[in-house]
């Protein structure tokens, strides 16, 4: 039997960060994706019905580490966080499209720590997303993106580095055309589905573009 080849497979990587809706993350793992869990994402193991493949991080927020399971463990003081490790461990395996999950809320600056590693993601071809299961963020370096048409939601564009030149959005109730966005330009914030899938596309740079439900219309 040959070497399999692990880039056919994803890889969801959990975070400690909150997850909204469980059934909505739980519908988007692959039955064979390789399970990473930094740090307390594995506390989100249970709820989600699924069972770690690794454990990666320095475990000061786990009471109990489970046996049987593949771990990494690192020391408390180092300078990267338990995701950032994560996401490259994902990379050195081979995988080259990356779930991530409990990566946003609770703290703002590891949420922003997340959104550079998505930005990082796009900058290395890999095909990544942030879930928490009501909120949803993509990164685009240099290319474009559809979003599914979806009810009751909004969608916004921002810049992830300097001026992200050439942004453009069709289909949406604002669109834009050819615009320079800067990253401290909001101009493109809550854009609306208007019954067809937007375009977001970004000529040079790396925009984030993020969904999120309007629970209040559900």
């Amino acid at each position: 039997m040959g070497t399999k080849n692990l880039t056919f497979r994803g890889c969801l990587i959990l975070g400690g960060g909150e997850i909204v809706s469980y059934a909505a993350v739980r519908a988007q793992i692959k039955q064979n994706d390789f399970i990473l869990c930094a740090d307390s994402g594995y506390l989100h193991c249970e709820k989600l019905k699924i069972k770690p493949d690794l454990l990666l991080g320095d475990f000061d927020s786990i009471e109990r580490i489970p046996d049987g399971v593949e771990r990494i463990e690192y020391p408390p003081d180092k300078n990267y966080t338990d995701s950032w490790l994560a996401v490259r461990e994902a990379v050195k395996r081979g995988y080259t499209r990356i779930l991530m999950a409990g990566m946003l809320g609770r703290r703002l600056d590891h949420t922003w720590g997340n959104l550079q590693n998505l930005a990082w993601c796009a900058k290395n071809g890999i095909d990544a997303k942030i879930t928490d299961g009501d909120t949803e963020v993509f990164a685009v370096k240099d290319g474009g993106i559809a979003i599914p048409a979806r009810k009751n939601a909004y969608l916004s564009v921002f810049s992830l580095e300097g001026t992200s030149r050439g942004v453009t959005i069709l289909n949406g109730k604002y669109p834009l055309k050819d615009y320079d966005l800067s990253f401290d330009d909001p101009r493109a914030v809550s854009n609306e589905f208007q019954g067809k899938d937007i375009w977001v596309s970004v000529k040079n740079g790396v925009v984030a573009v993020i969904t999120v439900n309007d629970r209040k219309n559900r």
